[in-house]
């Protein structure tokens, strides 16, 4: 189980980038494009596994026998490591991608970790900005589902995910 402890300060992309590419003057639609930049960030987050932005997570893992995987890269660094509830001390640890934890003892293991690319949005590789900028610009300018002869249509930009390939954690 995965947990975000502390969310990362800013989104990758600025308000002011965001409405640049939307070519929207003014501040009427900040809060909306605002909501279209976060919800565009989790979704390359959660399409590619990756912590973007820098952030504390807190991941559980049951029933380890000495090694464990981290699960959201790339990581930056371990704050703390629990066994039971204990701190544990000792134990070696693999950071970036294939980040990964050795050197523990059996049992459920909770390690609080710091991920993400850095502490602003140009340390976003420009490919999954480029990706936000083109979800929030379909958000944009199809704020809702249209209704045609009964049936509904949505937009569809898979085609767009190629960007996020490049990024994606893929596990067996």
């Amino acid at each position: 189980m995965v947990r975000i402890i502390t969310p990362p300060a800013q989104t990758p992309v600025s308000l002011d980038t965001a409405k640049e590419h939307l070519r929207v003057d003014g501040s009427d639609d900040d809060d909306l494009i605002t909501l279209y930049l976060k919800a565009a960030t989790r979704r390359a987050e959660d399409i590619t596994g990756r912590a973007l932005i820098t952030q504390t997570v807190e991941e559980l893992f049951v029933r380890v026998c000495r090694e464990v995987e981290l699960t959201r890269w790339p990581v930056q660094s371990i704050e703390s490591v629990k066994v039971g509830g204990v701190d544990l001390a000792s134990h070696t640890a693999r950071l970036g991608d294939n980040a990964s934890l050795g050197g523990l003892p059996k049992g459920d293991v909770v390690v609080q970790y710091k991920a993400g690319y850095g502490d602003s949005g140009d340390s976003v590789p420009e490919p999954i900005r480029q990706w936000i900028l083109a979800t929030i610009g379909t958000f944009y300018e199809n704020r809702e589902t249209e209704i045609a002869d009964n049936r509904a249509a949505t937009v569809n930009i898979g085609y767009l995910d190629c960007l996020l390939d490049g990024y994606r954690i893929w596990s067996a």
